[in-house]
């Protein structure tokens, strides 16, 4: 699903100053002013994966972004890549990378992305092939996003309860790893 603005502002998420104030400078200034950021000295957060508690506002601060930035947002849910034909999992990977790149400045939104990226080998992963390929995939697509750097103008923007049941490989991939905290 693409859209191309989202209704949800930094303003309407009450308290998280500090994370939406980091938000606003790895997401929103690069996509302001890439040229700014094609500087060797200054790389822009091509990645950011959003980790916390449930129900904590880590999908809301994700469109805020997008808006904020006036990216298109594109919202992936995990169910969605995969398929019961091999190799098309992997084509949807591609695809949805590709329609980002088409109409960029755009952002990719994956919530609940343990659900495709568990640890491979643990009880998460989900052992079979699709999975691997997937994860694989999505991999590839992250690396050639950070060797386009502020040239692509695409971000991905990742969520997660559960940090630990991720890949370590696919964690790595992310520029910044922001947690979001339970409200006070």
């Amino acid at each position: 699903q693409l859209e191309h603005a989202p209704a949800t502002t930094f303003a309407s998420i009450s308290g998280l100053d500090a994370l939406k104030a980091e938000l606003y400078e790895c997401v929103v200034l690069p996509s302001m002013w890439p040229e700014a950021y094609a500087a060797p000295l200054r790389s822009a957060a091509a990645t950011v994966l959003l980790h916390g508690p449930p129900g904590t506002g880590k999908t809301m601060l994700a469109e805020a972004a997008a808006h904020e930035g006036g990216l298109r947002l594109l919202s992936v849910k995990p169910s969605a890549f995969f398929s019961t034909y091999f190799g098309d999992s992997e084509k949807f990977v591609r695809h949805c990378f590709a329609v980002a790149r088409a109409n960029a400045p755009a952002c990719i939104f994956i919530d609940e992305v343990d659900a495709i990226a568990g640890t491979r080998g643990g009880s998460n992963s989900g052992e079979d092939g699709a999975s691997r390929r997937v994860l694989c995939e999505l991999l590839l697509q992250m690396t050639d996003l950070r060797r386009e750097g502020a040239d692509s103008n695409v971000v991905v923007i990742a969520a997660t309860n559960d940090l630990g049941a991720l890949d370590e490989a696919f964690v790595r991939r992310f520029d910044k790893r922001l947690t979001v905290p339970m409200p006070d």
